[in-house]
């Protein structure tokens, strides 16, 4: 597999023309520091304290967060129903649970029609990406309802278990923790943070 980590959530709006284009990035090789020393802060949890300095290997990431939109292709694609994509405890997990989506997303028939769209049918896929977009709908905070179609562009919210298979039909990986405080902190011209 390779072994390229792809950024499964950051937070920020991003442009519709920047997603189009997002592409890998190259992140230097560096240090970063993970945890916190206990007398720098006046405030921090148990398992914050423990500092330690953990050395990255350069690596590669996509430049932008996944979206709806790129995880509506996992979906499409039935990356669902394709065992060999997850973990077998997560396949277990996906199984037991009968997910099919994300959790805050909702299947809905095509408007005008009686004939429902029922993701956990195997049969009904692969299916067309945009199928897949206007046939379901993003549970929002509050109970408002938000079409797929509209919010294509946001960064996609689901589980580790989820965000594990779609980086393997990606075949790209979730970055570790230290890869991640690369990416968030790290400084392009310096080796550390």
């Amino acid at each position: 597999m390779d072994s390229k980590p792809c950024v499964i959530y950051q937070e920020g709006k991003l442009a519709r023309q920047e997603l189009d284009r997002n592409e890998w990035c190259k992140i230097p090789a560096g240090t970063v520091t993970l945890g916190a020393d206990q007398s720098a802060l006046r405030f921090g949890w148990d398992n914050e304290f423990g500092c330690s300095c953990v050395p990255v290997e350069a690596f590669e990431a996509s430049k932008f967060p996944v979206t709806i939109g790129e995880f509506a292709s996992f979906v499409a694609a039935g990356g669902y129903h394709n065992s060999s994509l997850w973990t077998e405890r997560d396949w277990a997990w996906r199984c037991a649970s009968n997910v099919c989506l994300p959790t805050s997303w909702r299947s809905n028939p095509p408007s005008g029609s009686q004939a429902s769209w029922d993701p956990s049918n195997a049969a009904q896929f692969p299916q067309d990406v945009a199928t897949v977009l206007h046939r379901t709908t993003y549970l929002a905070h509050y109970a408002r309802i938000k079409s797929l179609v509209d919010i294509t562009e946001l960064p996609v919210f689901c589980s580790l278990a989820e965000a594990r298979a779609f980086a393997s039909w990606k075949k790209c990986r979730i970055p570790t923790e230290s890869e991640w405080h690369r990416m968030a902190f790290g400084h392009a011209e310096s080796a550390t943070e």
